[in-house]
């Protein structure tokens, strides 16, 4: 919850913002933090499988711990690049609720997992802020 605070922070200095902008919005930010751990187990033909398809995420952020097993990708360019693994790091994607807040000056990532010969692949997902309860609440970018 410290690391999504030091982040929120951080991407409303970049706004231009009070530090404590996104944290103290009445959306709920980082009220709400729910996480999934994924399990892929090696596939000894992954050619034939299917994939997680493309998809971003609906959340304000994710951070995602992985493991050293590649698979993770990302749409850039109109083509899928690998996201290898650095030892010691976390991803850190933007969700959909912070582009629309940002008017696209940050944009979600479109992403999937692909199943490889090498495994299991486990990685832990973190989403900061869920859209349930924004089901009521009116969200339009930041003025």
């Amino acid at each position: 919850m410290k690391l999504g605070i030091t982040l929120f922070e951080l991407f409303s200095e970049t706004l231009n913002l009070h530090s404590n902008y996104l944290r103290d919005m009445e959306l709920g930010c980082i009220d709400r933090i729910s996480c999934a751990a994924h399990y892929y187990p090696a596939c000894p033909e992954p050619e034939l499988t299917m994939e997680t398809i493309k998809h971003s995420d609906a959340s304000f952020l994710t951070v995602l711990l992985q493991d050293h097993i590649d698979g993770l990708q990302i749409f850039h360019k109109d083509k899928w690049v690998n996201v290898r693994f650095v030892p010691e790091t976390l991803v850190v994607n933007v969700g959909d609720l912070l582009q629309i807040l940002t008017n696209d000056r940050f944009k979600s990532i479109y992403h999937r997992v692909l199943s490889n010969l090498i495994g299991p692949r486990i990685s832990i997902a973190c989403f900061f802020g869920n859209s349930v309860p924004l089901a009521s609440k009116l969200l339009g970018p930041i003025k």
